[in-house]
């Protein structure tokens, strides 16, 4: 069962087949959904024990501001809370274990990349050639967040995926496991965001932040 869900959203999740992936980053509207939700703590993975609460920073602006955003400054831990919550999960390897730190590029293993990369076919989620117009990366002159879903060029590697590429980085489950403080170990992050360039942007680039970052560029997508 999902812990403290209370009205779960719709899911509007994308089926490949033995997974689905969000069709779009998780929206400030729909994080403001959880935040109203007491998600118990306690249901969090013992790496995240050294969480409190799940208010992103600059909750205000972000809350006050264009709601059809992806949320952002959200750390590892709330991103797996709110996948959580919504019935779903962080992506990691197919068939819902977490993801390997090497396996990023891997189309057979690895979720994020299966849906960005169309199945490994394609280097950014709407072909091989790099259009910086397609997605909101840093070439495509927004320098700010766009609404979820809102660029129709920025669509796959799959039908009906949309913002794989820029926006907001994306969490997923791959984390190492060296003997540090759980808050400092790397995690995966996928996808770039609104100031990446073409080399970033790219569905097999591999970044890692420390469980505990936020800023304006992370983001959440969920898996089921």
């Amino acid at each position: 069962g999902t812990p403290n869900c209370g009205d779960c959203p719709p899911v509007d999740v994308v089926d490949l087949g033995n997974y689905g992936i969000g069709a779009t980053e998780v929206s400030i509207a729909a994080y403001a959904d959880f935040l109203t939700v007491d998600f118990a703590v306690d249901a969090l993975p013992d790496t995240c024990s050294w969480k409190l609460g799940f208010v992103p920073d600059s909750w205000a602006s972000q809350s006050n501001g264009n709601v059809d955003w992806p949320v952002s400054r959200v750390d590892w831990c709330d991103a797996w809370a709110y996948c959580e919550w919504n019935g779903e999960r962080m992506c990691g390897q197919v068939g819902g274990d977490p993801a390997q730190l090497a396996d990023h590029d891997n189309p057979q293993t690895n979720e994020w990349f299966r849906a960005c990369s169309n199945d490994g076919l394609s280097l950014y989620p709407y072909g091989n050639a790099y259009d910086g117009m397609a997605c909101n990366g840093v070439d495509f002159g927004a320098n700010s967040l766009v609404e979820v879903g809102s660029l129709a060029t920025c669509e796959g590697g799959y039908p009906g995926i949309f913002d794989m590429s820029g926006n907001v980085w994306e969490w997923t489950s791959a984390c190492e496991s060296e003997a540090v403080a759980d808050e400092d170990q790397n995690c995966r992050r996928r996808g770039g965001s609104f100031y990446s360039s073409m080399d970033t942007v790219r569905c097999a680039t591999a970044s890692v932040r420390a469980r505990n970052f936020r800023d304006a560029s992370m983001g959440i997508r969920c898996c089921e």
